[in-house]
């Protein structure tokens, strides 16, 4: 059985960089980083349905938007 997918957030420049991913693990893979964003507090889990329909519909595939673009 495929594990749930979450949603997290990033910030990359003047943008946000989601991915829908099983894991924190799984999204740093996918931004490209070793760096654990999440320690850090550069990283987040997203809970606002808008801002997670696009990254679900596109699991592993980082999605941009301009910076404070809800939805």
């Amino acid at each position: 059985m495929a594990r749930k997918l979450k949603v997290f957030r990033t910030a990359a420049g003047f943008h946000d960089a989601y991915v829908a991913a099983p894991s924190r693990k799984a999204a740093l893979a996918a931004w490209g980083t070793d760096a654990n964003l999440f320690a850090r507090g550069a990283a987040e889990e997203v809970t606002d349905e808008t801002l997670m329909a696009e990254p679900l519909k596109r699991p592993g595939e980082v999605i941009m938007k301009s910076r404070g673009a809800g939805g």
